[in-house]
């Protein structure tokens, strides 16, 4: 099988690191470092409207660089779309995108859009194109992630329990994260005991907040560290044991609180190196374009977290 011809659009932090210093660059692997890497991938070119950073693009990974969309798309046919650009302009790319070619998927950054109402035209216009659209929440490639799945099914094997989760820089920016792992994990919610002192962001459009989330087994209380944290963690306490998800994701254990716990529920901890986690979403995002299952997060998906981060702010701003 051929190698899986990928467009990049956006070259910033998170595109190819252009702007992080040494360290982080050499050390943090960000979609074009990761599409280089992997196997299974042949990275045929990127996008960017700043022309420093296109010619950056095409010194250092040797493939053509483009300031149109419109003008990488007329030069090359790619299988697959990546749109790494800021929130905003993910709808209008994509438009953009699809009003030229048909790829047979797009895995855009998260969140897909800020307003529900947008995010939704988009999953519906990738579904009307027959294209398969991803969201790049990368926690749900995470072996540690998905043991925790295994460990709690839905919450059914903790039974009744509570929790602490801490995230930063935004509810919809990076708390969304926060959501779609909680939803990963435990199951559908609702949003409870919103705390009013807490205070909207970047023209309404996101916030600084925290509030409560109701599971059919249990509760959790979500609190923002700011916006200029990179807290991500939580702690969960229940009969059967405790869970812990620290350091981002790179610290995780379960203590089991049993007396004689079954297999899945005994101690264990798993320490990621959350550094690769975009090489491992592409090798997730391989398997689902060979017809493999996998546990990606759908473009469907993705509006239930941001269903939940607009209908908290909701809530604030009604206040």
């Amino acid at each position: 099988m051929r190698p899986i011809r990928t467009l990049l659009i956006g070259l910033g932090q998170i595109g190819m690191g252009y702007d992080l210093d040494e360290e982080v660059w050499h050390s943090v692997l960000t979609h074009a470092k990761a599409l280089v890497l992997h196997p299974e991938y042949d990275l045929i070119g990127a996008v960017d409207s700043r022309i420093q950073r296109v010619s950056s693009f095409e010194k250092i990974f040797s493939r053509p660089g483009f300031s149109i969309i419109e003008n990488a798309l007329g030069d090359l046919n790619p299988d697959m779309v990546v749109i790494a650009t800021p929130t905003n302009s993910h709808a209008v790319i994509m438009e953009k995108v699809l009003s030229l070619c048909t790829p047979r998927a797009i895995l855009c950054e998260k969140p897909l859009a800020y307003k529900v109402t947008v995010a939704n035209a988009m999953v519906e216009l990738c579904s009307l194109k027959g294209v398969d659209l991803l969201v790049n929440y990368p926690r749900r490639s995470d072996a540690a992630v998905q043991r925790v799945k295994s460990l709690v099914r839905d919450g059914d094997n903790l039974g009744a329990f509570e929790g602490v989760a801490r995230y930063g820089k935004g509810l919809i920016h990076n708390g969304t994260h926060l959501l779609d792992m909680l939803t990963f994990w435990f199951g559908s919610s609702k949003v409870d005991h919103v705390m009013p002192q807490k205070k909207l962001l970047t023209g309404d459009i996101d916030g600084d907040i925290d509030f409560q989330l109701q599971f059919k087994s249990g509760r959790i209380e979500v609190e923002s560290q700011g916006l200029q944290s990179d807290v991500f963690n939580l702690q969960i306490h229940s009969q059967a044991g405790i869970l812990r998800y620290e350091a981002g994701g790179n610290d995780v254990t379960w203590q089991s609180l049993l007396s004689q716990p079954t297999p899945i529920m005994r101690d264990f901890r798993m320490k990621n190196s959350m550094n690769r986690y975009q090489y491992e979403v592409y090798t997730d995002l391989a398997r689902r374009l060979r017809g493999q299952s996998t546990l990606l997060c759908s473009g469907a998906e993705s509006l239930m977290s941001l269903s939940k981060a607009n209908a908290t702010l909701d809530i604030v701003r009604s206040k």
